[in-house]
């Protein structure tokens, strides 16, 4: 079992990676309880007519397998590996 992820957790994962040149991090919307929804967007270029991928991580509270999910691939866009690019 993994240990629980936290809102705090994300919003600090989040901090560490808003350094990346290609992220730009917004409020997306609030949650019922006032808690800020961040929509994270990568972008490399100016390009029109571009192809958009949405990713949704963690609807439920109990999806804790998707967070720590959604933290690597979080990692893995704002890195500088080659595919990423």
């Amino acid at each position: 079992m993994l240990p629980a992820y936290t809102y705090s957790d994300l919003m600090s994962e989040i901090n560490l990676i808003s350094l990346s040149p290609n992220l730009v991090v917004e409020v997306l919307s609030y949650s019922l309880v006032g808690l800020a929804i961040p929509l994270l967007t990568f972008t490399r270029g100016e390009q029109l007519n571009k192809q958009v991928i949405l990713i949704s991580c963690r609807v439920h509270p109990g999806e804790t397998n998707s967070s720590y999910m959604c933290r690597g691939l979080l990692n893995w866009l704002a890195s500088d590996q080659p595919l990423v690019k």
